[in-house]
């Protein structure tokens, strides 16, 4: 907030900020922050900000940022409560108070009947039906809005007598207009990546059981559909880069088989309510699953993974801050599974059973503020190839130390570079575990002194096993046996 001041004898009006010199070279910026409003239960927890007096503060708010830890419906969006929700219907809303244009439409039904249609309006709590008419089952039809003059423009779909929606479809060449919508009824998810400008999807969708996508939706922010069962949810919501909530609390997944990319490409993803309690039982693809997202934890623990046979990638690159890992012991691969979680803190793998994994290439790769890793309780001895254990720690820059398990008996290329604050690396086998080549320890000269410790001999077999043993040599003078006390 601006302020009047004087300065040196000077005075000076509407001030927002003033910069001073420092007595070391350079400036100091001093900014009046009376009007700060702001409250810690505003403020990510961990987080600090300033409060209208100047003091520092601590933000108190969980949930991947401030405020609630769940989705608040924007004040946009339209009571559709207010609507008759007698039998089944489907209502789409419109908030373009300027806009005009047309929109296509095309539903089809179970019993392939015609269906009925109601155009309206909500405008200070009251809905106002403008005109009525009745579509053919899978027919295209074009329809126009003019101006609204304020208020929300609301299609209404009845289902004819003895059926029920089963596809729903649309697109609009409407400007500035946002959708909502509350679907009630159908077999299948609308088409909705062909949906423009569709910025929220709620409501009940009792006769789904299809495949569930709204993939390439980018304006899409929230989609709490209750009560669905998808057989699929390969790229469900992939490329929705607006997307921050979506509601699985109430989804039966029982039967749903692949999780294929569902999450990729959002990054804004801060809400996932159920996700610690999906039933996985009969999936088998989790590759890439919830990649990309933002929420602060999540709990594996309940998982059924029994089936599973891919976990590749499950949270690269997303920001999870904390995770309890877990999975069956049934052949597959992990590769990737928890890289490039940049601001991952801690992370349980106490479950994490990696006695028939067929690949743990990157691993943990470059996961940066990542401090502490029981990596000793692993088993990697169904692991053969160097090409599925290459990287597997890669970029970890923030731990200080590594133990490394006896069944770990092959190590590819990279596995344990990059590792910049790492000073100790003990090793468990007696007998060297074979080195893919010389990149495996790769930056070892860095500002912290690093040694690779292993099993101490009487005899100091061991040591010079390891000292002289191929791509081990190039590293012989970082070597040594454990200290004995």
């Amino acid at each position: 907030m601006a302020q009047n001041i004087t300065l040196l004898g000077a005075s000076y009006s509407d001030v927002p900020a003033v910069a001073l010199p420092k007595t070391g070279g350079g400036t100091a910026k001093f900014i009046d922050i009376t009007d700060t409003t702001a409250t810690a239960s505003d403020v990510a927890q961990g987080k600090y900000f300033y409060t209208a007096d100047g003091t520092k503060a601590e933000g108190t708010a969980t949930g991947g940022g401030g405020g609630s830890d769940e989705w608040q419906r924007p004040a946009e969006f339209p009571d559709l409560s207010l609507l008759d929700r007698t039998g089944e219907v489907v209502y789409m809303s419109c908030m373009a108070d300027e806009a005009r244009g047309y929109f296509y439409i095309n539903l089809k039904t179970s019993n392939s009947q015609p269906y009925n249609v109601a155009i309206g309006t909500i405008t200070d709590g009251e809905y106002v039906v403008e005109r009525e008419f009745t579509l053919a089952h899978n027919k295209e039809q074009r329809q126009y809005f003019g101006r609204p003059g304020g208020g929300y423009k609301v299609i209404r779909v009845t289902p004819p007598t003895g059926g029920h929606i089963t596809t729903f479809s649309t697109s609009t060449a409407y400007e500035n207009a946002y959708w909502a919508t509350d679907v009630v009824s159908g077999e299948q998810v609308p088409a909705l990546a062909e949906w423009q400008g569709v910025v929220e999807i709620y409501g009940n969708l009792p006769y789904m059981n299809g495949a569930l996508s709204c993939r390439s939706n980018k304006l899409l922010r929230s989609f709490d559909v209750q009560h669905v069962a998808p057989s699929s949810l390969d790229y469900g919501f992939r490329y929705c880069q607006s997307l921050e909530n979506v509601d699985m609390s109430t989804w039966d997944t029982s039967n749903t088989t692949t999780f294929n990319n569902c999450f990729a490409n959002t990054g804004l993803v801060r809400y996932l309510p159920g996700i610690n309690d999906l039933d996985l039982s009969n999936c088998t693809f989790l590759g890439m699953a919830f990649a990309n997202v933002s929420i602060d934890e999540v709990d594996m623990s309940k998982w059924n993974l029994a089936k599973l046979t891919n976990m590749t990638s499950i949270f690269s690159g997303s920001r999870i801050k904390k995770i309890k890992a877990k999975n069956s012991d049934v052949a597959c691969s992990y590769a990737n599974a928890f890289s490039n979680c940049y601001y991952l803190q801690e992370i349980d793998i106490s479950d994490l059973d990696l006695s028939m994994a067929t690949s743990v290439d990157a691993l943990f790769s470059n996961d940066m503020v990542l401090s502490s890793l029981d990596f000793a309780s692993l088993d990697f001895s169904s692991l053969s190839t160097a090409a599925s254990t290459q990287n597997v720690v890669q970029g970890t820059k923030s731990l200080r130390s590594l133990t490394v398990p006896a069944s770990l008996t092959i190590i590819g290329n990279g596995a344990f570079s990059n590792m910049e604050s790492c000073s100790e690396y003990h090793f468990l086998a007696t007998t060297p575990p074979t080195l893919n080549n010389t990149n495996v320890f790769n930056n070892m000269n860095t500002r912290v002194t690093k040694k690779i410790y292993v099993p101490y001999s009487a005899d100091h077999s061991v040591l010079t096993a390891y000292q002289s043993a191929t791509n081990w040599s190039t590293y012989a003078s970082y070597i040594e046996e454990e200290p004995q006390t």
